[in-house]
């Protein structure tokens, strides 16, 4: 009966509208893609880890050693790790270079980025998806990877 699904009906009302076909379809091509970025923040104190961890990080995405790999591959969802902002380039297949710039200036101190920069992260996001998109994924879930990016995220919010 209509509603007996509770939280995955609506779950499932979402996807179709997003796809605009209301066949039954089964998400069977996904993908996770974690960008990453240093923040310039970190300079005040606010990140229990080093900067340097990002890019541990990112590799590590890379070797399937984190959580959300585990995830990925227990559900066959394939994982993408793009770079748009790491303080250091990485030389790794898997890693993607979409990169604005190195790192984000201190906000305690002046602004994070340019506005310019800013536009150009918004549009390597959806460049990225639309790549994901003409890549035949019928999902897409994303995360972020950067030392010091909750006390971004904060300030944003």
């Amino acid at each position: 009966p209509p509603k007996s699904l509770g939280l995955l009906e609506d779950i499932a009302a979402r996807i179709v509208a997003i796809r605009g076909d209301n066949t039954p379809h089964t998400l069977t091509k996904k993908c996770v893609i974690i960008y990453c970025s240093d923040n310039g923040v970190v300079e005040e104190g606010v990140a229990s880890a080093p900067q340097e961890v990002t890019i541990f990080m990112a590799e590590n995405f890379t070797n399937g050693l984190t959580g959300v790999c585990a995830l990925c591959k227990e559900l066959d969802i394939e994982l993408k790790v793009i770079d748009v902002g790491m303080k250091e380039d990485v030389d790794h297949p898997m890693i993607k270079n979409m990169k604005i710039k190195y790192g984000t200036e201190n906000f305690a101190k002046s602004p994070a980025m340019a506005r310019e920069d800013a536009v150009k992260g918004i549009i390597s996001g959806i460049v990225s998806i639309y790549n994901i998109k003409n890549e035949g994924y019928d999902a897409v879930g994303i995360g972020e990877m950067g030392i010091a990016n909750t006390t971004t995220a904060s300030a944003v919010l």
